[in-house]
């Protein structure tokens, strides 16, 4: 079991003032984010984001309930995407695995927090047969590009938490990141075929990033 407190002083000195304010606020927010993670992956979810290039890319944690990570995991990439993911029994099997696990009494914390990959998409890349118009009728500030969920761990870890408050790291795929309030509404412009996904926001999820909150 990680504590907060030595998190949060392993990043000052590793990472900064700026970075430790940030882990201290997302403690703040979910302090029982601490039971739910080891030591390494709490510090983990403040590292910097490389892409495949090298280069550092955008990276911000959302603190909320893990009951609505499901929300925000689309089952297919963009051309197809469909939000949440239906349970089977493969799943319900690791669930009941996780389940045990975390009840255990030396239960040390999940190796890895959760994260979502995101990313901007043309309309005619991401396969979408909308017009500008109907594009503009979503609620796209801009019919040129948008933003999409691509890719996410963390689903199974999340139905064991049920309503707890948890982080999960939202990643981009570019150097170029929207900015913090456009992303809190990520899902609501990551999913063109259902307009039932809400905002970060409308679900009570928080973005921290710079050592403050948006």
């Amino acid at each position: 079991m990680a504590d907060w407190q030595r998190v949060i002083g392993a990043l000052r000195r590793h990472r900064g003032s700026d970075v430790a304010e940030r882990a201290a606020r997302v403690a703040e927010a979910a302090p029982e984010a601490d039971r739910q993670f080891t030591a390494g992956a709490l510090q983990g979810a403040f590292d910097p984001h490389y892409g495949v290039t090298g280069a550092e890319y955008p990276s911000f944690v959302a603190v909320g309930p893990a009951s609505g990570f499901d929300t925000y995991a689309p089952f297919e990439a963009p051309g197809g995407l469909r939000a949440g993911m239906e349970h089977n029994e493969d799943d319900q099997e690791t669930i009941d695995r996780l389940q045990r696990l975390y009840n255990n009494p030396r239960f040390r914390g999940f190796d890895e927090t959760p994260y979502l990959e995101y990313g901007v998409e043309t309309p005619r890349r991401a396969g979408s047969l909308l017009t500008p118009q109907e594009w503009s009728a979503r609620g796209f500030d801009d019919p040129s590009s948008s933003l999409w969920i691509y890719g996410h761990d963390g689903r199974h870890r999340s139905r064991v938490l049920g309503d707890q408050q948890t982080l999960v790291r939202l990643l981009s795929r570019s150097r170029v990141s929207p900015s913090p309030n456009r992303l809190i509404d990520l899902p609501a412009n990551a999913d063109l075929l259902s307009d039932r996904v809400p905002s970060l926001r409308d679900t009570g999820y928080q973005l921290y990033h710079h050592g403050g909150s948006v």
